[in-house]
């Protein structure tokens, strides 16, 4: 495998990068909205030059005269990629949720958590003794 693109501003559809994550920090100042085209567009162009590869000449000109396939894959491949991309930014606004609501919970528990009843009665009975708080 060659060896990763020096800088982690380079991206590819096919190079490997050294970014995890297209949401990264090290995203910053980068043409996203490019990038996407490009990788869809690349998308399209693999599946069009497989296509002409394998199928017959005449096939392929019957393909054409239906429509035009090249906008039909790449319509396909956009909405899937739209489709992936709120369906990955779903689960993770559902994740971070969870994650906040699970934080709240155990800070609240801590508070609430801080004083077990033995101290509660050891502080009863500072406070005003056994005759003034029933224990």
């Amino acid at each position: 495998m060659p060896d990763l693109p020096k800088s982690p501003n380079v991206f590819h559809p096919r190079k490997p990068s050294a970014v995890g994550s297209r949401n990264s920090l090290a995203q910053e100042g980068r043409a996203q909205k490019e990038e996407y085209q490009q990788l869809i567009a690349e998308a399209t162009e693999n599946v069009l030059e497989d296509i002409a590869v394998k199928l017959p000449k005449e096939v392929l000109e019957q393909l054409e005269v239906m429509g035009g396939i090249k906008e039909k894959l790449y319509n396909y491949f956009n909405q899937n990629y739209q489709n992936m991309f709120n369906r990955y930014v779903t689960s993770t606004e559902d994740e971070m949720v969870k994650k906040v609501r699970n934080f709240v919970d155990k800070e609240e528990n801590k508070i609430l958590a801080r004083y077990t009843p033995k101290e509660i009665a050891e502080m009863l009975d500072q406070i005003g003794g056994a005759d003034k708080f029933n224990t």
